[in-house]
């Protein structure tokens, strides 16, 4: 039961990170002149491909910064500032930051726009937070959730417009600000302790 607990929690995280019904609108303006075939082909790449980059990080990321003597509560600090930094901008100025010339299912789509520096930043944060299972598990369900509302975008759009779902992008922003806010406390917390462990 417990397990089931942290998968869950660790997936209402990871889906502020990810903004499923944010990342639809750009998918709808980058595929518009493409044919149906072409718009799911491109949701399922850029699905695979976000999913493959973020659990190469997942597995890389830790290592990294052991090497280069990055606490965990520095990177909580720094993630958490970042996000607060992403999430202003998108309330401010929706949907620029996420806006490209030209489509392509890997790059941009699937990178930096599904698996972008707040998933990252995110998935370190549960890794460190509820292990690699939950984190694995949530980053999957969400990395789903995207590939269904691409797949099924036509119907997002006609139920609820273009409009609402940028309204629901920015109510995600703000909650993603928050989110950053409590990285940054934890990490200031962490390295309290770390200090007074040494001292």
């Amino acid at each position: 039961m417990d397990s089931i607990l942290e998968v869950l929690r660790s997936s209402a995280i990871m889906f502020i990170a990810v903004d499923p019904i944010g990342l639809t609108a750009i998918y709808i303006a980058l595929t518009e002149n493409e044919s149906d075939h072409e718009k799911k082909r491109t949701a399922l790449l850029s699905s695979l491909a976000a999913f493959s980059v973020g659990l190469l990080f997942l597995f890389i990321g830790q290592p990294i910064f052991n090497l280069l003597g990055i606490q965990m509560g520095d990177f909580k600090i720094g993630g958490g500032i970042l996000l607060v930094t992403l999430s202003i901008y998108d309330i401010i100025n929706p949907g620029k930051r996420k806006q490209a010339d030209s489509v392509s299912a890997i790059v941009p789509l699937g990178v930096p726009f599904i698996t972008g520096p707040a998933v990252l930043t995110t998935l370190i944060f549960l890794l460190d937070n509820f292990g690699y299972v939950s984190t694995i598990a949530s980053f999957s369900i969400n990395i789903f959730v995207v590939f269904l509302a691409f797949h099924f975008s036509k119907f997002i759009q006609r139920a609820i417009g273009i409009e609402g779902i940028r309204g629901f992008g920015k109510l995600i922003s703000i909650l993603l600000s928050a989110y950053g806010i409590m990285m940054i406390r934890n990490g200031i917390v962490e390295i309290l302790k770390l200090k007074m462990l040494i001292q």
